[in-house]
């Protein structure tokens, strides 16, 4: 318990960029990265060790860190996505200071995982509740775990697709036709895991909203201000190796 008090305590909030073709900053992607001796942890390891208290704990500490930076968010007319599973969802929808704070946020976005989308009663309840309070992207799509009925319920106004399915689609008609289908039900679509200049080029000939990836540094939260200029521009970059991308990170 102290051990998992003390990472959150000490956890950093990372910004990824999300850039319009065009190359213009759409929005930011908040990640939490985890350390335990100055040592990187896994953070899907962490998060799913957590409680149901210590995630609040978390969820709170997010929205006030995102709340720090809403000049930023404003005076550059972009959103914040923050990634939640299904537990954070019932978290946030029973907690009224935290749906408070939810409402006080109109340039958050949630990013609900294919995981969490399912036919469960508890689940679909929080996520049509969240709905009501704020903007929903459905994240990975493509992994299999749900459907085009689930853009269908026109509770999401955005969708990712998943880095996997961008990589691994080699028929670029394909992948054109799957984004087509996807805006009929969904006008923004997103493409994670754009790392190289030709699968950044692949997204945006398929007809893709927003481009994601290792390909456009980002920062940690507490500089997002001093780092807005690079930031802003960053999608012009050229290509680069992917250790040097994972440097980034």
């Amino acid at each position: 318990m102290e051990q998992i008090l003390f990472l959150l305590e000490k956890c950093k909030f990372y910004a990824e960029p999300i850039y319009s073709p065009s190359g213009k900053l759409y929005g930011v992607e908040m990640l939490t990265h985890f350390y335990e001796n100055s040592v990187k942890l896994n953070p899907q390891t962490v998060l799913g060790s957590l409680v149901y208290r210590e995630k609040k704990a978390l969820i709170k500490k997010q929205l006030i860190s995102i709340i720090s930076m809403k000049h930023f968010f404003v005076k550059n007319k972009a959103f914040c996505s923050l990634n939640v599973d299904a537990e954070m969802a019932h978290i946030l929808i029973s907690d009224d200071s935290l749906l408070n704070l939810l409402k006080s946020i109109p340039f958050l976005w949630l990013e609900i995982n294919e995981m969490a989308i399912c036919n469960q009663s508890r689940q679909s309840f929080a996520i049509q509740k969240l709905s009501d309070v704020c903007r929903l992207m459905m994240d990975d799509f493509g992994t299999g775990n749900t459907s085009f009925s689930a853009l269908r319920s026109e509770i999401f106004s955005a969708v990712k697709i998943d880095k996997k399915l961008l990589w691994n689609t080699t028929d670029k008609d394909v992948l054109l036709c799957l984004v087509t289908r996807l805006r009929m039900l969904c006008p923004i679509v997103i493409a994670e895991g754009i790392e190289t200049l030709t699968y950044k080029k692949e997204a945006i000939r398929a007809g893709v909203f927003g481009l994601q990836g290792w390909l456009f540094p980002g920062c940690y939260f507490d500089n997002l201000e001093l780092s807005s200029v690079a930031m802003i521009h960053g999608s012009k970059i050229t290509d680069r190796t992917s250790n040097q991308l994972r440097e980034s990170y």
